[in-house]
């Protein structure tokens, strides 16, 4: 069987057929998955994932112009209007990113070399930033939230204190309270990968070790600003 989804550089996602159509995506989704049952194509060619909202991942179909107005001819007229117009709109972005002639050639690499230059002299300008977040996110040094907090007050002018903190860290879901071992990581986050926290064992002043967690170098480079950003709007209401 011959790789449909290779045969066009052009492809619509079910995202932009439904909102043409005016379909909820999940029904777009099933008369994709019909179409393709029916034409004997492996639905795994044309589908694949998409982020969306707070970290959310949806399942979505890219179709070439053939499927998709293929999927089309059973919807109604205004429908396939809709989504054949943006197919030639697709079409004609196309011809003039390519050129016509050696002197649109000439000028699309002048163009071309322009862009470059600069993103080159924007790279230099965020290198020093880039260089400080990849220093943080790779850090193996950690806080206790309590000097995470301090820090943000004396950086970002924070407001509130450690338990305010603590609260919407566990309204957001990055961590849980357990009744026997205090504040813990979302297994959620931790399973991911993303390990914004860690737990470490910290001697009181009566010399008991208890369980104390830790903020990392990428939870603090990932949270800091969602912390000050979110105390900064309430306290402005």
């Amino acid at each position: 069987m011959s790789n449909l989804a290779t045969q066009n550089t052009q492809i619509m996602s079910s995202i932009e057929i439904s909102e043409l159509a005016v379909k909820q995506h999940k029904h777009v989704l099933t008369d994709i998955r019909n179409m393709l049952k029916e034409l004997e194509i492996d639905a795994a060619e044309f589908s694949a994932t998409q982020k969306y909202g707070n970290n959310n991942i949806r399942e979505i179909f890219n179709l070439n112009e053939e499927l998709t107005l293929t999927l089309v001819s059973g919807y109604n007229l205004k429908m396939r209007n809709a989504i054949i117009k943006r197919w030639k709109e697709l079409e004609e972005q196309e011809k003039r990113a390519v050129p016509q002639n050696y002197s649109e050639a000439l000028q699309l690499a002048a163009d071309q070399a322009k862009e470059l230059e600069i993103i080159g002299e924007q790279t230099k300008l965020n290198a020093p930033k880039v260089e400080f977040a990849d220093i943080l996110t790779k850090s193996t040094h950690t806080r206790c939230v309590r000097v995470w907090v301090k820090g943000m007050k004396s950086d970002y002018g924070l407001r509130v204190g450690e338990r305010e903190v603590f609260k919407w860290l566990r309204d957001k879901k990055y961590i849980f309270r357990d009744r026997s071992l205090g504040n813990l990581p979302s297994a959620k986050y931790e399973s991911s990968g993303l390990s914004y926290f860690s737990l470490a064992g910290i001697e009181d002043s009566k010399g008991v070790v208890r369980q104390s967690l830790q903020v990392t170098g990428k939870g603090m480079f990932a949270l800091t600003g969602k912390v000050v950003e979110h105390f900064s709007n309430e306290v402005e209401l």
